[in-house]
């Protein structure tokens, strides 16, 4: 077996809940320059995914695999080698039922991160569910919420993983994970669950920490506002009635 480079935690501009600006080919491309031989797709909600992309990344020597970053009971979930059907999990009961009946991988994604989405206690009480927890790569040297991931992880023996969070290009290779095994599923799979990885890491500096939160805040605040344009004009085209001309 082999030292695999892999980040299973990356987003495109295909995603329509965030304002990313780089399109799957990029990432792919970035990733291959950057040495990466496992790369994961998880936009928000929505599995999406391309055949044509599996294949180009496997010309650039990339294995590539579908994912999600799945809301459920509001918290955030990353699912790998996840199908359409994880569009649909809102419960822990569905995704209990979802992972008994597919060959995926369910990871903690910055489980005790500031806000309402991070998993917190659900991960705690929902432990079972998880492969593995997320040692994820926003962070400085004075703030680092992975801290009591890692020390989950160490308590309930469970495989922690380097995650980019990949939302601007130059995120990816900040944190990743090395894998020991081969470059196919069952392998990857076989490797995270029984520990064979190791985290490679490195903080980010204050200044660039604060630049990105505010680069990610104001794409967002772009993106509710284009949502909300786009409700409210569709309102409008239906209570829109044709007038009626008298003679």
């Amino acid at each position: 077996m082999v030292w695999l480079k892999a980040d299973f935690h990356t987003h495109t501009n295909d995603c329509v809940f965030d304002g990313v600006t780089h399109s799957a080919i990029e990432l792919i491309d970035h990733a291959a320059r950057l040495g990466f031989q496992v790369l994961a797709i998880t936009n928000h909600i929505n599995v999406i995914f391309s055949e044509r992309w599996r294949e180009y990344a496997a010309l650039r020597g990339l294995f590539l695999l579908p994912g999600v970053e799945a809301n459920i009971q509001r918290k955030h979930v990353l699912i790998i080698n996840a199908d359409r059907e994880a569009d649909k999990l809102r419960t822990f009961e569905d995704l209990e039922v979802y992972r008994r009946s597919h060959n995926v991988l369910v990871m903690a994604p910055h489980p005790y991160y500031p806000g309402y989405i991070c998993l917190r206690r659900k991960l705690e009480r929902h432990r079972e569910l998880f492969d593995a927890v997320e040692y994820n790569s926003f962070y400085t040297n004075r703030f680092n919420p992975n801290i009591p991931a890692a020390r989950f992880a160490r308590k309930t023996g469970m495989t922690l993983v380097g995650g980019s969070d990949t939302h601007r290009l130059h995120q990816l290779g900040k944190t990743y994970s090395m894998i020991q095994a081969e470059p196919d599923l069952e392998s990857i799979f076989e490797a995270i669950r029984g520990g064979r990885v190791r985290v490679v890491s490195r903080p980010f500096q204050a200044h660039e920490a604060v630049q990105l939160a505010a680069t990610l805040r104001m794409s967002s605040l772009r993106m509710d506002l284009k949502r909300l344009f786009a409700t409210r004009r569709t309102r409008r085209e239906r209570t829109w009635h044709a007038p009626t001309f008298v003679r």
